[in-house]
């Protein structure tokens, strides 16, 4: 069958994805997101936390303008104190303010 296109690729509500999901479909020969049986683009803002301080208050401003897709850079070694065992403690902090800034 295939998804049909449309002219509004805005970014469904949680509930609606809540309730269908997200899955990755060709829309018109484009990897796309698609909630239920509508492609949308979801605007991502990617950052590095150690370059773009405060980031917090830029990712307060991308979510208040629609973003809700978030990405960031961080160097691995904060997670892995060779040769012990990973720890995410510092990413879990991370993640923890990111979604304080940004719920949805």
């Amino acid at each position: 069958m295939g998804i049909e296109s449309t002219n509004d690729f805005s970014v469904p509500s949680p509930d609606v994805i809540r309730k269908t999901g997200v899955h990755i479909e060709l829309v018109d020969g484009v990897q796309s997101m698609v909630a239920g049986d509508r492609p949308f683009f979801g605007l991502m803002y990617t950052f590095n936390v150690r370059e773009y301080l405060p980031y917090l208050k830029s990712l307060r401003s991308m979510y208040e303008q629609g973003v809700r897709l978030f990405s960031f850079t961080y160097r691995l070694r904060i997670a892995w104190d060779q040769p012990g065992p990973y720890d995410f403690s510092l990413l879990d902090e991370l993640h923890d303010k990111i979604l304080q800034a940004a719920p949805e």
